[in-house]
């Protein structure tokens, strides 16, 4: 099953690295399983911003998005739902 957190130090920038080993709290747009943000239910991973802190992730961001902006990202995610759904992920 996927896991709450997740960061791909293989492709991350040395400034999400650092934040990851250091005791700092930074904001990077990251990989993340988004329970809740923005009123997405689906469990599919989307690039959103997070703030990193020793432990991993300590939050998801929240933005102010227009109603349009808000509808086309809940519809991305039941979009991405639908296809793993169909590839059986």
């Amino acid at each position: 099953m996927f896991k709450k957190q997740f960061i791909m130090l293989c492709t991350a920038s040395e400034a999400e690295r650092n934040s990851c080993f250091v005791l700092q709290r930074s904001v990077f747009t990251l990989g993340t399983l988004p329970e809740g943000w923005n009123g997405i239910s689906d469990e599919v991973f989307l690039s959103i911003p997070v703030c990193i802190g020793e432990k991993g992730i300590t939050h998801l961001v929240s933005q102010k998005l227009s109603e349009s902006e808000l509808a086309k990202v809940q519809q991305s995610a039941k979009t991405l739902r639908a296809i793993m759904d169909d590839i059986e992920l």
